[in-house]
């Protein structure tokens, strides 16, 4: 609903067609944030208290990694020692022509030495790709591709700083899986991202690229701001817990149970 241009139209049929009548069925229904449930306010005219925020929360094998298990990674991926990150799926949400556009200048001032994008392509991913080939920093972009559980944590944690730029997102877990494994974190300030890395991140609008390559710029310029980042960032990965959006999601079923006897 929010940028129809970056879905298949199908799918938008879809969606359309269809997530009203799922959400007036529902007899209540879990969001993953705050930006999402006022979403679903705005779109559908659901009562507030049809709707129960509970946060996701990263994987407790995200955590930082000893040095040599952080080089052995960047062996086995062909990673430099200064690399910039982003996890996700290849698709126009996620904004990333603008990050490589911006990349391109933070490359060109020898501040990072890779782009490193893990994620597998989604959809409408052509345009990304043909201005790839374009790019003066096209050498200097990595694309490993879908990275194994197991490893993702270490790339995480070898990164510079996870850059963040989507345009819409419902909730932003490599955020907190970032975080959780003491990388600074430098994201768009839309939706639900300053919801979720509070103030342990750096922001900027996603439209704007001279506003991303500032804020990447003086992350990386700063050693004093990339170890508080790192403290920081690690406190607030803490606060989120699956255990408790288990415990969480348990009592809306019990409510609405109980509401059906």
């Amino acid at each position: 609903r929010h940028l129809p241009e970056h879905h298949k139209p199908l799918n938008r049929w879809y969606l359309n067609l269809t997530m009203p009548l799922y959400c007036r069925r529902a007899s209540h229904i879990i969001a993953i944030s705050e930006c999402t449930e006022r979403d679903l306010i705005t779109a559908y005219g659901l009562p507030p208290e049809k709707i129960t925020v509970i946060y996701e929360a990263a994987d407790p094998r995200f955590g930082p990694r000893p040095p040599k298990v952080v080089a052995a990674a960047r062996t086995r991926y062909g990673l430099p020692d200064r690399y910039l990150l982003f996890v996700g799926t290849i698709e126009p949400r996620k904004n990333l022509a603008r990050l490589l556009a911006a990349f391109e200048r933070i490359h060109a001032e020898r501040l990072s030495d890779a782009l490193v994008i893990v994620g597998k392509r989604g959809w409408l991913y052509d345009d990304f790709f043909a201005r790839l080939e374009q790019s003066s920093a096209r050498d200097a972009v990595i694309l490993p591709g879908y990275v194994p559980n197991d490893d993702l944590p270490t790339i995480y944690a070898g990164a510079q700083a996870l850059v963040f730029p989507s345009l819409y997102e419902g909730f932003g877990l490599p955020v907190l899986e970032a975080m959780a494994c003491g990388t600074p974190v430098v994201a768009s300030n839309a939706s639900s991202l300053p919801e979720v890395g509070g103030s342990a991140a750096l922001y900027f609008s996603p439209t704007q690229v001279e506003a991303m390559v500032e804020a990447v710029c003086r992350l990386l310029r700063d050693a004093d701001l990339r170890g508080s980042m790192r403290t920081e960032g690690l406190n607030r990965a803490a606060e989120f817990s699956w255990r408790s959006t288990a415990a969480k999601t348990r009592a809306v079923y019990d409510a609405v149970l109980q509401g059906r006897e």
